[in-house]
């Protein structure tokens, strides 16, 4: 089962870095639900698979970001408006804080992976950044879920805590695709 669990963070990890838009974060969160341990190592796997998805998109818009750009207006979830948005901040901002404060903004990191490869950031920082960053968003979240869990077990079963999960993932897709206008 180990196995499975930790080729699905693998995965999804790398999808979502590249083409998927829904953040791995709900399958972490809800391994977190039945197992910590578990939980923080397939954070790392999927962080892995994450790190080399966006390392595919930082190549490929290196060298065709046009073609790069059209893809991602392509994904769902994904507005041209936000890919400006992101190349505003890559650009005017500091690159570096931009990768990082994108995994709390809304704006998927694979618009930050392609920013970065058109604008030549130096791939090890991307990197690093990417891996600070998004490993940094999983383990928060992981731990926010365990000490919910920790107070709710009392009160609910696993199988309906699960429930809970679900539910809330619903409501935060339901408001974010709301609140991007998508």
């Amino acid at each position: 089962m180990a196995l499975k669990t930790r080729v699905v963070s693998f995965i999804w990890g790398f999808s979502e870095a590249t083409f998927f838009f829904f953040v791995p974060d709900i399958w972490l969160t809800r391994i977190t639900v039945t197992d910590l341990k578990e939980a923080v190592i397939n954070a790392f796997i999927t962080l892995i698979g994450a790190l080399i998805g966006g390392t595919v998109l930082y190549i490929l818009a290196s060298m065709f970001f046009d073609d790069m750009r059209r893809f991602l207006d392509y994904v769902p979830a994904i507005s041209e408006g936000m890919i400006d948005k992101a190349g505003v901040q890559m650009q005017e901002e500091n690159p570096v804080k931009a990768i990082i404060m994108a995994g709390f903004t809304g704006l998927p990191f694979k618009i930050y992976a392609a920013w970065s490869g058109h604008l030549a950031l130096s791939l090890p920082v991307f990197i690093l950044v990417s891996a600070v960053a998004r490993i940094g968003r999983f383990l928060f979240l992981i731990f926010v879920i365990y000490g919910t869990k920790s107070v709710l077990k009392s009160y609910m079963s696993t199988k309906n805590l699960l429930w809970l999960h679900t539910v809330l993932w619903i409501c935060f897709y339901c408001y974010y695709f709301f609140k991007m206008g998508l």
